[in-house]
């Protein structure tokens, strides 16, 4: 399997910025905080990206004291985020699979056609677009 985006590289500057993202994710890696618990930070990391993903929707990200989260789209994204580890063997083997599951965790709360969760629009190039 070729990779798509391998002729970015040869865009000026793209190759070493990409190299300046990886010392700095590797960096990161070594942290103390990381290195002894790392499953702790990884969470949290989880549950950040969630909650901006949903201000980024327009959803209040604030987590309730309750624990109760009510808004759909926050909802979505923490349900999204705490899947997404263990998608990973199906996007490998699936992609569209992995897709499909993705969509009915994020917009079960969403919709009012539950049937239409996991499956592409049938209108326009959807179908060819995911498969591109």
């Amino acid at each position: 399997m070729t990779d798509p985006l391998k002729p970015l590289l040869d865009l000026e500057g793209v190759a070493a910025a990409a190299k300046s993202a990886q010392d700095a994710v590797f960096a990161v890696h070594r942290l103390p905080a990381n290195l002894r618990g790392g499953a702790a930070t990884a969470a949290e990391a989880s549950v950040r990206s969630a909650r901006a993903s949903a201000g980024i929707e327009g959803a209040a990200p604030e987590l309730p004291e309750s624990g109760e989260v009510t808004d759909p789209v926050l909802a979505g994204a923490l349900r999204v985020a705490e899947a997404l580890e263990g998608l990973l063997p199906t996007w490998r083997r699936a992609p569209l699979q992995a897709l499909a599951r993705l969509h009915v965790l994020a917009a079960s709360d969403l919709v009012t056609d539950l049937d239409a969760l996991g499956r592409p629009r049938s209108s326009g190039d959807v179908g060819p677009r995911l498969e591109m």
